[in-house]
């Protein structure tokens, strides 16, 4: 089949029989469809779209698969299909489908809660999911998005980190996780690189007391994870955490890393959203959905229910 040549102007495939218009016979049919759907993959693809025309292009191209298999595979009388075709590698796997409600509207007096359906699509994990959901592409080989430089960018992300570290700057959203991380006597959530840091075992160790007197929420237990956020050890054991590739990332690194490339993002978290990370956050242009689901971050795309 011809490539996709964008100085030729195809027929729409909605003005064609199958959609009921046109006059083209099935070959005809089937090529056209085929070349539409092949351009919209690649644009897909190599991120030629804007993020807010993701979700109109993602459901063409589920579309035009549906078709293209139909007429590829006519069911004659009597006749069954043995099996289900596969997919075309092109189209984003959807992994699973969630119901969720997000909050959208303009300022935080007047949002409303909407109702729909969130596609999961599928995601490189290995430890650095959160990069791959966040700036990945679709890897048609692999079905999945990938950010094929994640580790590069974890190094650039520990950099940035370190020179805000530097100015006293430490990101709300990981001062945040950190508050709430401490207050688990485990430590479960905490980084392995700053948890077993032997520097640190006595602020530690008063924070577990502080814990077992039910002083989680004391100002002394926050200066206290304030004052080890900003010493060098803690610092410099953290950055390790995370340029370390197979070292899973939090909600609120995940938002960080997003603020840091000026990217905006919803992070949805199973059934409930998360976007309101900011108090004044609503759906923005060109806002991409990520949702954590089972502990591993993937790209979304959320359909208002109708």
């Amino acid at each position: 089949m011809s490539a996709f040549n964008p100085t030729i102007s195809y027929p729409n495939p909605l003005d064609l029989p199958i959609y009921g218009g046109g006059t083209q016979d099935s070959t005809e049919k089937l090529q056209i469809l085929k070349i539409t759907r092949d351009s919209l993959a690649s644009a897909l693809e190599q991120g030629a779209l804007k993020e807010s025309e993701f979700q109109n292009t993602f459901q063409e191209i589920q579309k035009l698969n549906t078709q293209i298999i139909k007429l590829e595979n006519p069911v004659l009388p009597n006749t069954h299909i043995a099996s289900p075709v596969k997919q075309s590698s092109s189209t984003p796997t959807v992994k699973k489908t969630l119901e969720i409600s997000q909050w959208e509207g303009g300022p935080y007096s007047q949002r409303k809660v909407v109702k729909g359906e969130m596609q999961v699509l599928d995601t490189v994990g290995e430890g650095s999911c959160a990069f791959h959901a966040l700036l990945g592409k679709y890897n048609s080989k692999l079905g999945k998005f990938e950010c094929k430089d994640h580790k590069e960018v974890r190094k650039e992300f520990a950099q940035h980190l370190e020179k805000g570290f530097e100015k006293g700057n430490i990101p709300k959203s990981i001062e945040s996780d950190m508050q709430s991380w401490c207050r688990d006597p485990g430590y479960a959530n905490i980084p392995t690189e700053v948890k077993n840091a032997p520097e640190l075992k006595g602020q530690w160790d008063l924070l577990k007391q502080l814990i077992n007197l039910k002083m989680g929420d004391s100002v002394l237990f926050r200066n206290t994870v304030n004052d080890m956020m900003k010493s060098k050890v803690f610092q410099n054991n953290y950055l390790n955490h995370i340029i370390e590739p197979k070292s899973s990332m939090s909600i609120g690194e995940l938002q960080a890393a997003a603020d840091w490339k000026k990217i905006p993002v919803r992070i949805n978290e199973d059934h409930r959203s998360m976007g309101v990370l900011r108090p004044d956050h609503a759906k923005v242009d060109n806002e991409i959905e990520i949702i954590i689901s089972d502990h591993h971050f993937s790209r979304a795309n959320f359909i208002p229910a109708k």
